[in-house]
């Protein structure tokens, strides 16, 4: 049966792929032309959405509520800005909203109240329209690019209580509609929206909470039971058991990982799959490549890190396209567990190495099911070239 894919967002301006999809309330299938009907849940190519619109009354109440206070009350908003900076700026009080900085250093000025609130609104606008703009700004090359990224993050910061309120978005759920695919996207509700936490929609700041994440990952080290796999050419590759829970030797059935780039099984990402998984009664296990792993590195025979000294390993290092460290660690599982189904998450590159095994061996696969999570700026692209040249 053919795959499934869901992207976070569609673009309205790219071609459509000849998948089914999920759209907003149903889902269109065109059996006879192959087509797909499009429904990216974006009416606008505008910079900064709509606010007027109905999927949007909750934001427009909490507006007028601000409003309403406005208007009431004695004391206007710009009144308590000005106070709060007053108090902020301490011990360097702000004479007539003027800046402290010019006052220290002695220059004959100093910038009006209506310049102030002019230069806050406008940089306040440009940050939540870089916020909304889509694709979002994804390059640090030139300084044009480090200013967006500057105001992205702000923007993101700014609008927390309007992604908040915000309604979900609708991913962009397509597959080849075959009797199967149907069952199961029907069996996956969770496909029909998606919200992102609200305070790490910014790339930089999820990145570093991430990082702050994968720091504190060694109190799991005690969950992880290390197997090396001696490989043909003199290499090893490691599969990292999950044993979190004393009976996960009652387990029937197997999720095997394939890990990221150059991650192990305590990086966050693997971590979470592994602990969440391990829950639902399921037993874990996750390839770690060759010379790969922060927390716990797959170190290879014979290869030396001093620079003074030279490698003795005549093993190979881990290869993308190189099938046998996969499919090494794969026949091991299914040796080691005879009978027991083995279902496959593929993270990132892991995804890439889970495809390949299952574009090779086809119905020959010990891998019943899987799935392949990953991401890419042109998500769209990606998926429409290969089902160009090689049509279901």
């Amino acid at each position: 049966f053919g795959p499934i894919f869901c992207s976070g967002q569609a673009d309205p301006d790219t071609t459509p792929l000849p998948f089914g999809h999920l759209g907003r309330a149903s889902q269109h299938e065109h059996m006879q032309s192959g087509s797909a009907a499009v429904d990216s849940g974006r009416t606008e190519n505008s910079a900064v959405p709509s606010l007027f619109r109905k999927d949007r009354l909750r934001l427009q109440c909490v507006g007028l509520l601000c409003l309403a206070y406005s208007i009431s009350s004695k004391v206007s908003v710009f009144d308590h800005l000005g106070a709060l900076t007053a108090r902020a700026s301490s011990p360097f009080p702000l004479d007539s909203f003027g800046l402290p900085l010019f006052d220290r250093i002695g220059l004959p000025f100093e910038f009006p109240p209506w310049m102030v609130y002019s230069a806050v609104v406008v940089l306040v606008v440009a940050a939540c329209r870089e916020s909304l703009r889509f694709p979002r700004c994804a390059a640090h090359a030139s300084t044009t690019d480090a200013v967006r990224t500057i105001l992205l993050l702000a923007g993101d910061l700014i609008l927390i209580p309007y992604y908040l309120l915000a309604r979900p978005e609708v991913p962009d759920v397509r597959f080849q509609p075959t009797e199967r695919n149907k069952h199961l996207v029907a069996q996956c509700p969770s496909l029909a929206e998606f919200k992102q936490t609200v305070w790490l929609r910014n790339s930089n700041l999820a990145f570093l909470v991430l990082m702050l994440f994968d720091a504190s990952a060694d109190q799991y080290r005690k969950f992880v039971r290390r197997e090396l796999l001696p490989t043909a050419d003199g290499g090893t590759v490691a599969l990292d058991w999950w044993e979190d829970r004393p009976d996960v030797a009652k387990s029937t059935k197997i999720l095997f990982i394939g890990s990221t780039f150059t991650g192990d099984t305590l990086a966050t990402p693997t971590r979470l799959v592994c602990q969440r998984f391990s829950a639902l009664g399921w037993r874990v296990v996750v390839m770690v490549k060759r010379g790969c792993g922060r927390s716990m590195p797959n170190e290879q025979p014979g290869v030396c890190r001093d620079p003074k000294c030279f490698s003795t390993t005549s093993a190979k290092p881990w290869c993308l396209m190189g099938p046998d460290d996969f499919e090494l660690a794969v026949d091991h599982v299914a040796q080691s567990f005879p009978g027991v189904p083995i279902c496959s998450v593929g993270l990132s590159t892991g995804g890439g190495q889970l495809r390949g095994y299952f574009n090779r061996k086809g119905d020959r696969s010990k891998i019943v099911a899987g799935v392949v999570v990953d991401a890419a700026p042109t998500w769209r692209g990606a998926l429409g070239s290969p089902h160009a040249r090689l049509p279901p």
